[in-house]
């Protein structure tokens, strides 16, 4: 099992690397290796922070409409 800490820090790395795209929770844990709780716990923690934006929309890889997390392009 993934520390809460260090499945938040990776998906962070991850969105950085990746600003601008958007990641549903199930995406999210698919590209990290995370369960889908720890994905669903990241995303909550770095959307309250002024460097993430959560959107409610259809997620670019799986179709599915649901509450999406992007790193705003630098």
């Amino acid at each position: 099992m993934v520390d809460s800490r260090l499945a938040e820090a990776s998906a962070e790395r991850f969105l950085r690397h990746n600003p601008g795209r958007a990641f549903c929770e199930s995406c999210l844990a698919i590209h990290l290796g995370l369960s889908v709780p720890q994905s669903a716990a990241a995303i909550v923690a770095l959307g309250q922070l002024p460097e993430f934006a959560l959107t409610s929309a259809q997620c670019l890889s799986c179709g599915r409409k649901n509450t999406l997390i992007s790193a705003a392009a630098s």
